[in-house]
Formats: structure tokens, sequence, C-alpha cells
């Protein structure tokens, strides 16, 4: 559950402070201040209850996003770039912003696929943008492979390009773009990409998951 980047004196001075020690339940060493704060004597040191810095669980939510992420991409059979990967990598900034969640990524889930762990943590805002650049490339990469085996299994659909935007031709490209903004957060599927429009902001449109302006929409669907 806590997550391998805590260092070793979060969890020793955790488990003093909840009366364990080495497995083993004893009489926690607590004191009250002057100011009326509980508080523990650490080692012969007074550490607040307040201030204690618990340690942190393992950040699931934001691995598990990352991981589905790719996933999308791959099946999504379309290259990464433009505003799609610019927008993808402000929101991916956006889940790092916790230094704990830089932690965690790189201390905790080598074994399920997202293996960061020779990322160094001396300096945590280099780390972040590692991780980033890291991820980012991984999600370049799953895109581009995953266009290559739709083209593979798929040649005849693979040559000439996307002109007419949906595949079927202009008529149908323009129809779908119409039932988008008919049904507000109904995706509809075009030129490989999942539309939606955003049924609480008529100017705010949603391509693959990521929410842009119907400006960039139509440049990554029609690009």
């Amino acid at each position: 559950m806590f997550s391998e980047g805590n260092d070793d004196m979060q969890y020793s001075n955790a488990a003093m402070m909840y009366g364990l020690v080495d497995g083993e339940k004893t009489n926690v060493p607590f004191e009250i201040a002057e100011n009326g704060n509980l508080g523990f004597n650490m080692g012969g040191e007074y550490v607040s209850y307040n201030d204690f810095e618990q340690p942190f669980t393992k950040d699931y939510k934001v691995a598990s996003g990352i991981l589905g992420q790719s996933a999308d991409l791959y099946k999504n059979h379309t290259l990464l770039q433009g505003p799609q990967k610019d927008m993808l990598r402000l929101n991916l900034m956006a889940s790092l912003r916790d230094p704990n969640t830089i932690k965690s990524l790189v201390s905790d889930f080598e074994s399920d696929g997202l293996n960061l762990s020779d990322i160094p943590l001396d300096d945590i805002d280099a780390a972040r943008n590692m991780v980033a650049d890291r991820i980012m490339n991984s999600y370049t990469d799953v895109a581009a492979q995953g266009k290559a085996d739709y083209d593979a299994r798929n040649p005849s659909r693979s040559g000439g390009g996307r002109s007419g935007g949906s595949g079927s031709g202009g008529k149908d490209y323009t129809e779908r773009w119409a039932d988008v903004d008919k049904a507000p957060g109904v995706p509809q599927k075009i030129s490989g990409h999942v539309v939606k429009a955003n049924p609480d902001n008529p100017n705010v449109y949603e391509v693959d998951g990521i929410m842009m302006d119907k400006e960039t929409a139509l440049d990554i669907v029609t690009n």
C-alpha cells in the first residue's frame, strides 16, 4: 500500500508513532507540548503530530491513467503528433505536479509495465521532466506501433492517406461532424479518432479523451 518512494526514516517514525517497532507493539513515547499539541519523542527529539509527514501511498490512479492512455493510443491506429501531442504532454505534466507522484512512479510500478526505476530523484524538477519525456516517447512509439500493426492487417485501407476525413468520402465526414454537434456527449468515429462535443460547453470538443477547442479538433481529425 505504501510507496517504495518513501525514505526509511518516514517508515520508522510512522511505525513508532503508531506503536510498532520491528513489527512488535510497544508503548508510544508521546508528549504534550506547551501549546497543547500532541507530539512524540523520536530518538530524543520532539516531533509534533501536526507537522509529521505521513508516508505516502502508491499512486495507482496516475499510473493506471498512463497505462490506459498507452492502450488507447495503440487502438487509435494513428500517429501521435501536432496539437494532440502537445495537449497530451500538458495533461501529463498536470498529473505530475505532486512530488510524491514522481517518487511513486519511479519506485513502484516496474513489474506493471511502467519502468522508470533508473530515473534519479535527487532533483525532483529534473525527475519530473525526465518522467514526462520518457512517457511521451513511449506514447509516440506505441501509437506508431498501433498504426503499423493496423496497416499491416488492413493494407487496402492504409494506402493513399485520408483526404476525405472519415475514409468514406467527404459527405460522410460532413455528416459525422454534424452528428457530433447534434448529439453532444455522444462519441462519433471520424478518421480513426473518437470525437464528441462537450454537452456543457459548445466550444469544447473531446478527441480521443483529450479536451480542446473545435479548431484544434478539426486540425487533428483532418490531418
